[in-house]
């Protein structure tokens, strides 16, 4: 009986590997398909190179991403079951169910109102005379947003496993005397050894199809993945020259070759009526002038 529950417990996570590696395939396909058919579906204008190094770097911050989310999980769940009864236990745990429900994009704002590089750790910084402004655009900040949304859920699922530990276990461990690290050894770890697998593949399965961190905290195309690749560097080449003018506000300089060039000075007011809306709502700001590229119309900036 007990070879056949081992038998059928080892079938169970076979094909619980096969169904993971297919889910893999399909996402990396498709991603590699929208890149092809964005390329025109030629093969002689895809960048091979530039693919792998945007999948390398798609499995390596999902593999980040992971490690640090149960690395923090595992410690946090015990010490939910270790100390079961210290005051706020249920409070935290609703906290712990918000990120499930939060859409994305709100709490990338919050990361960013919370650690940009004039965000309210700054300016804690600055209170006390350190110009110190962590910058969290590029892998620290992807890493960041996955830990903040998937080690809430790596605690909740590893939880329900220690609270299925019979009461017994724990009794024996008290009688014995067990330490902090013989409980974990023989009474915690065996509780979630066969799920951990699962927690993890599950989490480096949401980090590694991550959109709207990547396109928003990624900063660049040197740290995009796959599923936002699609979205950097689709603009056709042009063998069309322009002759941009330089048009220069408080905080932008503004390239343009515009048939009206009276509306350049709209268009910079409108420029900086958004940049200080976004830099009061974001509490972030620019430390140089940026470009913005103004074309006569869409066949010309294609």
């Amino acid at each position: 009986m007990n070879e056949n529950h081992v038998v059928s417990a080892f079938k169970g996570r076979q094909t619980a590997g096969y169904v993971a590696l297919t889910i893999l395939i399909l996402v990396i396909g498709s991603a590699l398909a929208s890149l092809f058919f964005a390329s025109a579906g030629s093969l002689s204008t895809v960048d091979f190179a530039g693919i792998l190094q945007v999948a390398k770097f798609t499995l390596w911050q999902a593999l980040l991403s992971t490690v640090l989310s149960i690395a923090f999980a595992l410690p946090v769940a015990r010490a939910f079951v270790t100390f079961h009864k210290f005051p706020g236990r249920q409070f935290l745990l609703v906290l712990f169910t918000l990120p499930l429900s939060l859409p994305v994009i709100v709490a990338v704002l919050g990361i960013v109102t919370l650690l940009g590089r004039n965000g309210l750790i700054s300016q804690i910084f600055q209170w006390f005379g350190l110009d110190m402004r962590p910058d969290i655009y590029g892998l620290s900040g992807i890493l960041i947003a996955h830990v903040f949304f998937n080690m809430p859920l790596a605690v909740r699922l590893l939880l329900e496993r220690f609270n299925a530990v019979p009461n017994e276990h724990w009794k024996l461990a008290e009688t014995l005397r067990f330490s902090h690290f013989e409980r974990m050894r023989y009474i915690l770890f065996p509780a979630i050894v066969d799920v951990l697998p699962g927690i993890t593949s599950l989490i480096f399965f949401l980090c590694a199809a991550s959109y709207t961190i990547i396109l928003v905290l990624g900063g660049n195309p040197g740290t995009t993945t796959l599923q936002a690749q699609e979205y950097f560097g689709r603009n056709k080449p042009s063998y069309e020259s322009f002759n941009f003018d330089v048009y220069r506000s408080p905080n932008f300089e503004i390239y343009y070759y515009l048939k009206n060039a009276e509306r350049r000075k709209d268009l910079a007011d409108h420029a900086e009526l958004w940049y200080n809306y976004h830099r009061n709502l974001l509490g972030d700001t620019f430390s140089i002038k940026n470009p913005l590229i103004f074309y006569n119309d869409h066949a010309d900036f294609q």
